[in-house]
């Protein structure tokens, strides 16, 4: 007997075993974002697989901050997968709306990839040489938002991407 799923089940089902990783540089600091945090790795839980894993921040130093950044730079790339797709979180990168960043998302489900991790830098940013030329770069705003703030925003944003994929009431 053949068993069709509607769309809704089947991203449901995709959405399950997706897994996505977030790196991102030094502690969050304020009180205020770690509880947002946590309110929305609760909100995701139903989506996807979700871990979160901190790079230590580099000590900046007076001369300059090049050595630090491209010392930031070198953390994240030893803990990124080289077989994963990885998304950095760039001002330089391309400006995506929600329902495209969730037509991304679901594209990289519908195409057998079950995992992806996404990089937020810290408060200078990467060393753009280091990054692989596969990786992709979005940007969340033309505005220039702080590093510490990206973590909550983007959160939010992923959450958003799986209720459009899904057809929930939250996006309007």
């Amino acid at each position: 007997m053949l068993c069709l799923l509607s769309r809704a089940a089947l991203n449901h089902t995709k959405a399950e075993m997706f897994r996505i990783k977030l790196l991102w540089v030094g502690k969050t600091k304020e009180t205020f974002l770690q509880e947002g945090i946590q309110q929305y790795q609760k909100k995701l839980r139903p989506y996807l697989r979700l871990s979160i894993d901190e790079v230590p921040a580099s000590q900046h130093r007076k001369s300059g901050n090049k050595d630090s950044i491209r010392e930031e730079t070198q953390k994240i790339l030893q803990k990124v997968d080289s077989v994963e797709q990885t998304i950095f979180l760039d001002e330089k990168g391309k400006g995506l709306s929600s329902e495209e960043f969730a037509s991304f998302l679901e594209q990289q489900m519908n195409s057998g990839i079950s995992s992806m991790t996404f990089v937020i830098g810290g408060a200078y940013g990467f060393q753009q040489d280091l990054i692989p030329g596969s990786a992709k770069k979005i940007r969340l705003s033309e505005m220039t938002l702080n590093h510490q703030m990206v973590r909550i925003l983007f959160l939010e944003q992923l959450y958003r991407a799986f209720t459009i994929i899904r057809g929930e009431s939250y996006h309007h």
